[in-house]
């Protein structure tokens, strides 16, 4: 991703000359319920099942720092019992830069800390009428906040375990890191004949993340991959993008101490919220939502229309780079209307279609069908 200027991270695979690397990872998926309503699952026959996908290229990038999470199904652990909610679902996408380790991170871990998070307990215990209530809703907004902020700590922890790694092996071969340290140092092992390059990270990653509920789209977002629902053929917006240059994003850096130049905190950083990215956030005097890059997302909460609402699009910047919300849903509508049922060669073609279009970036995109998705499923 092209979010930081002066990140580095290792080039694991370098695109030939003049070529991108348009070999996808695509995953694809069902859910198993196809709605709750008004208390009891519905048969709703004329409804086709909720089937979701998601596809990754690297592009021209040198090296590909996206990932993603699908989950069709949550499964909260109580005291008693616990507790499997298959008419939820989550989809996510993160989109790390200068380096993978941050993003990495946020695909293994993000759904581990999520359903860790204590309000889930509290949800469960709720009647579902409750649940698609205020009282619900505020549950599921805080564990989605409090899952970002869970993850920027386990971050910060291993960044920390890292840096003092990379401190106690630099003293152990005699480099003096006290005016600053590189980005990596390359230590001989006990042979002496090969070198172990142990890296400093300093990558971040956006997030963006929908959790699926009977009744409710809540989408939590940090940074500038994007989501958005197609309702009655329109795009409509589930999140915005957080860039350093929007009013009370800049309000935000400029009184912690940091300045936008080119668009980019500090001259660097094209973002301003996100996970990792810890060189941004070390004042302090200052919350974690005052820092000059948030890792609290900011949370939209959309009821869901049956009958309506057609399909989701989750995707990074890479994607949003080249296509406006419109042209997205135009896109992937007009791949529909081809008669294509499978969700994983839709991502693709959309895939494809922003690489025609002239994406310099990573790229990942996420589709889910919904019940009333213009296509046969």
């Amino acid at each position: 991703m092209g979010n930081t200027i002066e990140g580095l991270s290792e080039i694991i695979e370098q695109p030939v000359a003049g070529e991108p690397i348009t070999k996808k990872n695509t995953e694809r998926g069902k859910m198993s319920i196809a709605a709750k309503l008004n208390g009891r699952y519905d048969a709703v026959r004329d409804m086709a099942p909720i089937t979701y996908a998601a596809s990754s290229m690297q592009g021209w990038r040198a090296t590909m720092e996206d990932e993603h999470v699908l989950a069709s199904s949550l499964t909260i652990q109580t005291k008693r019992k616990d507790i499997v909610l298959q008419d939820h679902a989550v989809f996510g996408v993160f989109d790390g830069h200068g380096g993978d380790y941050t993003s990495k991170y946020l695909g293994d871990n993000y759904m581990r800390v999520l359903l860790a998070r204590k309000e889930w307990v509290k949800y469960v215990a709720l009647k579902d009428v409750s649940r698609s209530e205020v009282t619900g809703v505020e549950l599921m907004k805080s564990a989605l906040v409090g899952a970002f902020l869970d993850l920027d700590g386990e971050l910060q922890i291993t960044q920390e375990k890292r840096i003092e790694k990379y401190k106690s092996e630099a003293a152990r071969m005699g480099i003096d890191v006290s005016k600053g340290m590189k980005h990596s140092y390359v230590f001989p092992i006990a042979d002496g004949t090969n070198g172990q390059k142990l890296y400093l990270d300093r990558s971040g990653s956006t997030a963006n993340v929908v959790l699926l509920t009977p009744t409710h789209m809540i989408c939590s977002n940090a940074g500038d991959s994007r989501s958005l629902v197609c309702r009655d053929g329109k795009a409509l917006p589930l999140s915005f993008d957080h860039k350093p240059y929007n009013a009370p994003e800049n309000l935000r850096v400029v009184n912690a101490g940091g300045y936008v130049k080119a668009k980019r905190i500090d001259g660097d950083l094209a973002v301003s919220r996100g996970l990792g990215d810890f060189r941004y956030k070390m004042n302090p005097d200052l919350t974690v939502e005052t820092q000059k890059v948030n890792a609290s997302p900011e949370i939209i909460v959309c009821p869901r229309k049956y009958g309506k609402d057609e399909f989701m699009v989750i995707g990074c910047d890479g994607i949003w780079d080249v296509v406006e919300n419109d042209k997205c849903v135009e896109l992937v509508q007009k791949i529909l209307n081809t008669g294509e049922t499978d969700m994983g060669a839709i991502c693709e073609k959309m895939l494809d279609a922003c690489l025609e279009k002239e994406s310099k970036d990573n790229m990942t995109i996420c589709i889910v069908a919904l019940h009333q998705c213009r296509c046969k499923i």
